[in-house]
């Protein structure tokens, strides 16, 4: 995608208008998946912007699963995004 797209271009406004942008969801208890794609995405480039999302919410069948039956806390977010900073 960044050969195809090139790196995040933003407009005047602060809105992007072309570009790679990663959108990434922080999956709770699953902290070593979200360091993992984050060092594969910098070893791709250093220029790529990556969108942490917190918003996981466990639906449908995910009650059936303990390790993902809850919300993001903010101590792993927190963990997470430090890595980007």
């Amino acid at each position: 995608m960044v050969n195809q797209v090139g790196d995040l271009v933003m407009g005047h406004d602060g809105i992007a208008v072309r570009g790679l942008l990663v959108r990434h969801l922080v999956l709770p208890g699953y902290l070593e998946n979200s360091r993992q794609c984050l060092s594969f995405l910098t070893g791709l480039s250093s220029d790529i912007h990556v969108s942490i999302m917190s918003q996981y919410s466990p639906r449908y069948k995910a009650c059936d699963f303990l390790e993902i039956n809850r919300t993001l806390t903010e101590n792993e977010y927190d963990e997470i995004t430090e890595l980007c900073a």
